[in-house]
């Protein structure tokens, strides 16, 4: 797990496993870009916790919470009003911009 960026004063992070043969899957997982929907980063960071084995035989990457500005303070938007899973498409926000360049 590392850092890939910060945003709004805190770091976000993203774990990453290549897969063992070059054959496997590489499978994607984000939550808490909502930060309103607190339960999506918690239950993902469980799951794939009790499903390491299985993850460890695929490539990953898991983004556990893309916006945790949001999060600490129950809002969907970041700390400048933005609806992060709005913006896929712009080049102008940073996590977005960092999220998209590390995959």
């Amino acid at each position: 797990m590392r850092a890939f960026c910060e945003a709004d004063g805190f770091p976000l992070y993203w774990l990453e496993a290549e897969a063992r043969t070059g054959s496997a899957p590489r499978l994607y997982f984000s939550a808490g870009i909502h930060g309103d929907e607190p339960a999506a980063t918690e239950a993902l960071v469980a799951w794939a916790g009790r499903r390491a084995g299985a993850l460890g035989r695929c490539g990953f990457v898991i983004f556990p919470c893309l916006n945790p500005w949001g999060l600490l303070n129950n809002s969907r938007c970041d700390a400048r009003g933005r609806d992060l899973n709005r913006g896929y498409h712009r080049k102008d926000l940073p996590v977005i911009a960092a999220q998209k360049a590390g995959m």
